[in-house]
């Protein structure tokens, strides 16, 4: 009896603390997580049924309700908690994706001021600033997955019009790196703007056969990236060059073939 009682005291501090109190009710309430909050008022239900039931003289019952208020409460910090990995990653992966738009632009304008011609019709660049400025606002919203988002349909902009700049010549030519570190350096950020393109368009579209596709190109290309990691550490940058090269050719193969035009 008094062990119950001890347990539905602890249960009452877990499941009342306030905001103020930081404790696990904290943390799930300040969350925003409808999932991990719907769990925690079964869990306030369970303790007050526990607690009638001890009031009653109900022990066996008290206990039963007790652990299903507990079981409750486990399972909204464990939403919460993987609401909160969600948002760390989504946020890593948009500052990525920003760092990544914002270096394509320099070399628009760069390759663009090389090859001394208009920029019209071949970057639609009021909707690109409208595209990237959107993105910031949903970021400072917290919204970093939606931005991320609209920041992914920039970098392809900015691909697309990369690529009519050219004029089927090299854009590692035109790019003029200053080393084989600086241009594998890109060769990783482009393959990885194909790797979550792709991860874009298995959200957007529901073709039978797409994600399967989609999962084949994805597993070939992070076992490529292993082996051009591999061939970096041992400084063979070239070879590693060559590897994402390849790696990122088959990307936007998988990219085409999905009906999403990219170099």
């Amino acid at each position: 009896m008094k062990a119950a009682a001890s347990k539905l005291g602890l249960l009452e501090k877990m499941l009342t603390a306030g905001t103020a109190g930081g404790g696990m009710a904290a943390r799930i309430e300040a969350s925003g997580n409808a999932a991990a909050l719907e769990k925690f008022q079964l869990a306030r239900a369970a303790h007050q049924r526990a607690a009638a039931s001890q009031s009653q003289g109900n022990s066996a019952e008290a206990e039963r309700n007790a652990n299903d208020a507990l079981k409750f409460l486990r399972e909204a910090l464990k939403l919460t908690d993987a609401k909160a990995v969600d948002e760390t990653r989504a946020k890593a992966d948009y500052l990525s994706l920003r760092e990544r738009v914002l270096g394509f632009r320099e070399a628009y304008v760069r390759i663009q001021a090389e090859k001394s011609r208009s920029r019209g019709g071949m970057l639609d660049e009021e909707h690109l600033d409208a595209l990237v400025s959107q993105a910031e606002a949903l970021s400072r919203q917290g919204r970093h997955a939606e931005g991320g988002q609209l920041l992914t349909r920039a970098s392809a902009l900015l691909e697309q019009a990369l690529t009519r700049l050219r004029d089927k010549e090299t854009l590692v030519h035109e790019l003029k790196f200053a080393s084989v570190e600086e241009e594998l350096q890109y060769e990783r950020n482009r393959n990885q703007s194909y790797v979550l393109l792709l991860d874009l368009v298995v959200t957007e579209k529901k073709t039978p056969g797409l994600k399967a596709m989609v999962e084949r190109a994805m597993a070939a290309n992070q076992s490529a990236r292993a082996r051009a990691d591999a061939a970096a550490q041992g400084e063979d940058l070239r070879s590693a060059l060559q590897i994402l090269e390849g790696a990122t050719a088959a990307l936007a193969q998988a990219l085409r073939t999905a009906g999403v035009p990219v170099p």
